[in-house]
């Protein structure tokens, strides 16, 4: 693996609800260079990757015409271990060439700033490939849960499973660089991230 990139970027993470994708935005509009990892992972499922997808999970994860159906395999992944270490074997190491790749061409462009936008930097173990520093988004629990019931009109029980099934922010929050709390409004993150920048750019 290639590890000189990382050493660059900032790794941006945080529980399902925290806003970490808003963040990402943000700091996109102020200049940082962006990768999000799900964008990745969707981008490293060929025909290859499917069949594999298929030969183990079968056409319950598939819609009708064949594409594959996204929130079918999450529902599994996110019950059975198995099936998420899986997908990750399959999917790791694509998606980190082409992270490379991306962050390599982005770095002879010269931004202010590389993020990558990673919701399982934990989970996965990936901050032990030496990224510059690790920021986790946070919000409170009954937030989060708020946000992911609006955001995918799923039951209260539905986003609490999702977030009991991720590590615990306070075990994040003892992992992570720099902690931005995102209990409040867009507009105080904004603020927050707008700080954030500053600081890491000067």
């Amino acid at each position: 693996m290639n590890r000189t990139w990382h050493s660059s970027v900032i790794a941006l993470t945080g529980t399902s609800g925290s806003g970490k994708s808003t963040a990402a935005r943000f700091l996109s509009d102020l200049g940082a260079f962006v990768v999000s990892a799900d964008q990745l992972a969707r981008e490293a499922i060929g025909e290859a990757e499917l069949a594999q997808i298929r030969a183990r999970f079968g056409s319950s994860v598939f819609h009708p015409d064949g594409s594959l159906n996204r929130k079918a395999l999450g529902g599994v992944v996110f019950q059975d271990p198995s099936a998420k270490a899986f997908l990750e074997q399959l999917l790791h190491p694509k998606i980190q060439a082409i992270a490379a790749e991306r962050f390599e061409g982005a770095f002879r462009e010269g931004y202010p700033l590389y993020v990558y936008d990673v919701p399982l930097l934990f989970e996965a173990n990936l901050d032990r490939h030496g990224f510059l520093r690790t920021v986790l988004i946070s919000a409170e629990d009954s937030v989060a849960i708020d946000r992911i019931v609006k955001r995918d009109g799923v039951t209260v029980e539905e986003a609490q499973k999702r977030i009991a099934n991720q590590l615990s922010t306070s075990e994040k929050r003892a992992r992570a660089d720099i902690t931005v709390e995102n209990s409040g409004t867009s507009e105080e993150l904004r603020e927050k991230l707008k700080q954030l920048y500053q600081k890491l750019t000067h």
